[in-house]
């Protein structure tokens, strides 16, 4: 339950950062999430906008990340989305 109510506050506060767009506060809560909840799909799309917001001009990043993880999210259509918005964007 700890585990649970810890993984909810980041999810708060991950909402609180990408409202006042503080974009590093917002990944590292991201992350965080993700260092527990490894097959959260919502929270890997949700790293992947906030890492494009943060730098849209350098998309290394998210490409990068996307390219790590696609085996695991390959049938689902939001962070399929994503990973084409991001090679797009890119060119």
């Amino acid at each position: 339950m700890a585990q649970i109510g810890e993984l909810i506050r980041y999810e708060i506060n991950t909402a609180k950062a990408i409202e006042g767009k503080k974009w590093s506060e917002a990944k590292y809560l991201l992350r965080s999430i993700l260092n527990k909840a490894t097959d959260s799909c919502k929270h890997t799309c949700q790293l992947l906008e906030v890492m494009v917001l943060d730098n849209p001009s350098d998309l290394t990043d998210p490409i990068s990340f996307t390219t790590k993880v696609q085996n695991q999210f390959i049938e689902q259509p939001d962070f399929l989305f994503w990973r084409g918005r991001v090679l797009i964007y890119n060119g």
